[in-house]
């Protein structure tokens, strides 16, 4: 993997361990669902400017998107 790639993906998951519970459920919550496919559904979350998308397991589900549960 590419050095910058992993500087982003390291700073994101710092970011989001450092969430509450709260702020958490509010980032997901904004997140824009992509569609489904094989792996299921998926949704797009914007982290400090770093754009990555994300599956949508359980019941989670983005603003707007159909319950997964």
């Amino acid at each position: 993997m590419h050095p910058e790639r992993l500087t982003a993906y390291s700073a994101v998951s710092t970011r989001l361990s450092l969430l509450s519970d709260h702020r958490l459920r509010a980032l997901t919550a904004a997140a824009t669902p992509l569609g489904s496919g094989i792996g299921g559904r998926s949704a797009e979350l914007d982290v400090d400017g770093t754009r990555g998308r994300t599956p949508c397991a359980g019941g989670w589900r983005p603003s707007g998107g159909p319950r997964t549960a």
